[in-house]
């Protein structure tokens, strides 16, 4: 069974789920254009569950080999058929609402390195790996977050994102967000439920929480034009 380390919100490790405490109905959803999620229960009646709760952060190793961090959201306590008291936990991809609230303020790069390293200035991320070999273009980011400038660089740039951790066993020592070229390509197959699909399934989720607001008032009007400034 894979580890699962569990770090406290100061980033420190307190329990390690697989061995003394083990998990089960582990899940990793992974999405397009949305945020990926892991899900997971843990015997409620064990020592090291008092450890797991809201605001920690689960970490995994992938099969790919990168390790990716996910801040747990939502705790569930019950019991099971057996009788057996259970805790499930919901966690979300821990880039998605720090790079939320990281601000860019202005920056105009033309290439996707020089890109990345003005998206993530204010935030507790580094550059990992950029791809070569994308296309020529340009974009601008203006008073946004870190995220909406990583959104514009897979418009202009077509490549994909991957967020990634390093540990050394007892806290996070880094996070790197990697641009890469894409990895498919789209050949036109439709695809549709009754035919060559057997189900679909729709959710919706507004989850959403902001612990700072960045706010900015109208540009300085000019009389000579009639018009306004900056922001």
């Amino acid at each position: 069974m894979q580890p699962i380390w569990i770090f406290s919100k100061n980033e420190e490790l307190v329990a390690v789920l697989g061995d003394a405490c083990p998990y089960y109905d582990a899940t990793l959803t992974e999405t397009i254009d949305s945020v990926d999620r892991l899900e997971f229960s843990i015997p409620g009646d064990h020592p090291s569950a008092a450890n797991v709760v809201p605001g920690c952060i689960a970490v995994i190793e992938t099969p790919e080999g990168p390790f990716r961090a996910f801040r747990i959201v939502t705790q569930r306590q019950g019991f099971g058929e057996d009788g057996i008291r259970y805790c499930q936990f919901y966690c979300e991809e821990i880039a998605i609402d720090e790079l939320n609230s990281a601000p860019v303020i202005d920056r105009r790069p033309n290439n996707p390195l020089d890109a990345l390293i003005g998206a993530l200035e204010n935030s507790l991320w580094e550059v990992g790996q950029v791809d070569g070999g994308f296309p020529e273009g340009s974009t601008n980011f203006y008073h946004e977050t870190a995220m909406s400038c990583l959104q514009k660089m897979a418009e202009t740039w077509g490549g994909e994102f991957r967020f990634r951790i390093t540990h050394d066993g007892k806290r996070i020592t880094g996070r790197y967000v990697d641009f890469l070229l894409p990895t498919g390509t789209d050949t036109g197959f439709r695809v549709t439920v009754g035919k060559n699909l057997r189900e679909l399934e729709g959710e919706e989720d507004i989850t959403a929480l902001a612990t700072a607001l960045y706010g900015y008032g109208r540009g300085e009007e000019h009389e000579e034009t009639g018009g306004f400034g900056r922001r």
